[in-house]
C-alpha cells in the first residue's frame, strides 16, 4: 500500500496564528535589531507585526561607536550601516548622528541628513543667510533637530539657533546675542516640542524659536534664569508680578545651584517628554577636589526640572515624577523613553548619559561607555564596553 496524500506535513513558522506570532513579539526584549529579525522570518510574521504596532512599547536606543557602526542595547550585538555607500559621515563634524538621521557628505562637499530606515534624506544648506558665506556643516553644527519634514533646526557654534526649511539655500539664524545679557551667552541645547523649537541657554534660559512668515526669527522669552519653583518655593510666589517673559532687561542672572556645591561643572540637557519639556542638570565635581576615579562618578548630582510655561517657571521634579520613563540624554540627541520590562539594566525613573559628556569635567577619570543616574536611589551605575571606555564621539541612535 503506497503512502497516504493525508499525512500531516511538517508545521512551519509561516502557519503560527498571528495572534500568537504578536505574543512572541511582545515578549522579545525592547531591541530593534530583535525586532528586525522577527520581521525577517515571513510574510505571516511581518502581518502580526503590523497589528502590533500601536501597543509596542519603543525599542532601546542604539550606541554609536564608529562613523558607521552601532552596539544595539539590550543584546550588545554590534551592527554596521551600508546605506549611501558613496557618501561618508561628515570629517568635520564633532556629531555625525541626531536622533535616527547620519549626518553624510557627498563627494562636492555638500551634506545632507539621512535617515538609514526609511531612505529619507534632508538637504543641510551651507549658508547663513545675513551675509550668505558658506560654512563647513559639520564644523558649525552643534545639534540638528529634524522636527518636521518642513523644518530642521540647528545650534550654531552653541552662540545662536539656525533654522531652515526643505529648499532653501541658507539657515535662518535668530540673531539674539545673549552675551550682551547673561554670563554665559551660549546654547546648551535645543528640542522640538509641541510644535515649537526650544532653545536652552548656560544661564538656564528658555526661550522658544520660529520662522515668521517674511523669513525671521521670532525669539521669545519664556524662562528666565531666577524663576525656579519647587514645594519649598511655592508658598514664597505670592507677588503679584507678571510672570510672561517677554525679554531679559530685568532679569537677574543667578541660576539655582546647591549650597554645598563647590564650583562643579555643570552639564545641561533638554529633553522633549510627551507633554513636558524638561532640563536635565548635571552637577560634576572637579576631579581635584576628590580622590579616586569611582568617587567622582559616584558625587554627581543629578536634578530634573519641568519647564511650566505658563507661568514662567522651572519645576524640580522629584522621585518618581517621571512616571516610568527614562531619559538617554547626549550632545547630539536626547530622548524620554517609557520602560516597563523586568531588564534591570534598563529602568524608568533613570537618566542615562555617555561617558564622553563627562570627558571634560573628569579627564583624570576612568570615564564609562555609558551610564544611569536613578533618580529613586540617587546613585550612579557604569557600564564598560569591551572592557573599557570608547574615546570616540559616541552618540544615542534611535532607529
Amino acid at each position: 500500500m503506497g503512502l497516504s496524500s493525508d499525512e500531516p506535513r511538517p508545521s512551519l513558522w509561516s502557519d503560527l496564528p498571528a495572534e500568537l506570532a504578536g505574543l512572541i513579539l511582545r515578549r522579545l526584549p525592547p531591541s530593534h535589531a530583535d525586532r528586525l529579525s522577527f520581521l525577517a522570518v515571513c510574510r505571516q510574521w511581518r502581518l502580526a507585526a503590523q497589528q502590533q504596532r500601536g501597543s509596542l512599547p519603543p525599542a532601546l536606543p542604539w550606541l554609536r561607536l564608529g562613523p558607521r557602526t552601532f552596539h544595539s542595547l539590550p543584546g550588545g550585538e554590534v551592527l554596521r550601516l551600508t546605506g549611501w555607500a558613496a557618501c561618508t559621515p561628515s570629517k568635520a563634524a564633532r556629531t555625525c548622528s541626531f536622533d535616527g538621521w547620519l549626518l553624510l557628505e557627498r563627494g562636492d562637499g555638500t551634506c545632507f541628513l539621512g535617515n538609514p530606515f526609511s531612505g529619507a534624506t534632508v538637504d543641510v544648506p551651507r549658508r547663513l543667510a545675513d551675509d550668505g558665506s558658506a560654512f563647513s556643516v559639520g564644523t558649525l553644527m552643534r545639534k540638528m533637530v529634524v522636527c518636521s519634514p518642513d523644518l530642521v533646526a540647528a545650534t550654531l557654534l552653541g552662540v545662536d539657533v539656525g533654522l531652515c526649511r526643505p529648499g532653501d539655500d541658507t539657515w535662518w539664524a535668530s540673531g539674539s546675542s545673549f552675551s550682551r545679557v547673561s554670563r554665559d551667552g551660549w546654547y546648551e541645547d535645543i528640542a522640538f516640542h509641541s510644535g515649537k523649537v526650544y532653545g536652552l541657554t548656560a544661564d538656564e534660559w528658555l526661550v522658544s524659536l520660529q520662522v515668521a512668515d517674511n523669513g525671521d526669527v521670532e525669539v521669545k522669552y519664556e524662562i528666565l534664569p531666577q524663576s525656579y519653583s519647587d514645594t519649598d518655593q511655592e508658598a514664597e510666589s505670592d507677588s503679584d508680578t507678571d510672570s510672561e517673559n517677554t525679554g531679559p532687561e530685568d532679569a537677574e542672572f543667578d541660576p539655582v545651584t546647591d549650597p554645598e556645591e563647590e564650583l562643579p561643572s555643570k552639564i545641561l540637557y533638554l529633553v522633549a517628554s510627551h507633554d513636558k519639556l524638561l532640563m536635565v542638570k548635571w552637577s560634576v565635581p572637579r576631579t581635584g577636589a576628590i580622590a579616586g576615579a569611582a568617587k567622582v562618578i559616584d558625587a554627581i548630582k543629578l536634578k530634573v526640572f519641568a519647564a511650566e510655561l505658563e507661568t514662567g517657571r522651572w519645576v524640580e521634579l522629584k522621585n518618581g515624577d517621571l512616571a516610568g520613563q527614562a531619559l538617554f540624554v547626549s550632545k547630539g540627541c536626547s530622548r524620554a523613553i517609557h520602560l516597563a520590562g523586568h531588564d534591570q539594566r534598563f529602568r524608568g525613573d533613570r537618566v542615562y548619559f555617555l561617558g564622553v559628556d563627562l570627558a571634560t569635567c573628569c579627564k583624570e577619570v576612568e570615564i564609562p561607555s555609558y551610564g544611569f543616574y536613578d533618580l529613586r536611589t540617587e546613585t550612579v551605575g557604569r557600564v564598560f564596553l569591551n572592557g573599557g571606555r570608547y574615546r570616540f564621539r559616541s552618540e544615542w541612535f534611535f532607529p
